[in-house]
């Protein structure tokens, strides 16, 4: 009887030993895909597309989303387009690693979704690749992402729409959220992130002209 339960014990801790380093592994896996578009792109657009793929439960996940954010606050993001309730969904993230498994969902013209490769970057509508598939033995949903795209060939407005799109389609396929206001309060979030870059500069050129109108104003005096 000591034996099982002794046993028993010891899956439960294994289990969530490996619970725990796929939650780790989701944000390696994540910070991998994304550890060049800050050359071209606000951390912060990155931050705000992954803040609807972060779950309280990651806390590895949510300080990678978080420091993408900078001071932009994860909660305060999230809530600038879904309700705080939203967030009860957990995901596995999963990432094509060859250019041939790159199939997306595509819509033929009789209405029904068909799989259809997609071998330029340029043609990626979102970086998502299918419907999530839920998994009912761990109660995760399953999302799989194109393999990582060669960001040399990209815009920096392309990455920016593909973010953008992006967040558009887990919107509408995980949170089942597909009303204009959505989309356009989306849109809204991700020109407000885009601007983060420019404050610090508006800030230092604020700072700077009051620092020269007091040493006018003081220089006025002799």
């Amino acid at each position: 009887m000591l034996e099982q339960s002794y046993k028993t014990c010891n899956k439960k801790n294994d289990r969530q030993a490996n619970v725990e380093k796929e939650k780790s592994e989701i944000a390696l896996v994540l910070k991998d895909y994304f550890r060049d578009w800050e050359k071209y792109i606000p951390s912060e657009l990155i931050g705000g597309f992954l803040c609807f793929l972060s779950h309280r439960e990651n806390q590895e996940l949510e300080k990678l989303v978080q420091k993408y954010l900078v001071n932009r606050d994860l909660q305060i993001t999230f809530e600038r387009v879904l309700p705080r309730s939203s967030r009860d969904r957990k995901f596995q993230i999963k990432v094509n690693q060859t250019r041939s498994g790159n199939l997306v969902e595509v819509i033929s013209i009789t209405g029904k979704p068909f799989q259809a490769e997609i071998n330029n970057e340029n043609d990626y509508k979102n970086l998502i690749t299918k419907t999530p598939q839920y998994n009912k033995n761990t109660g995760v949903l399953e999302i799989t992402f194109v393999s990582k795209p060669n960001i040399d060939n990209l815009s920096a407005a392309k990455l920016i729409e593909l973010l953008k799109e992006s967040t558009k389609w887990i919107i509408i396929h995980v949170y089942r959220n597909g009303e204009e206001t959505t989309k356009k309060e989306i849109d809204n979030l991700f020109d407000d992130l885009d601007k983060s870059e420019q404050l610090p500069i508006q800030v230092a050129k604020n700072v700077l002209l009051n620092d020269l109108r007091q040493t006018l104003t003081s220089s006025s005096f002799y």
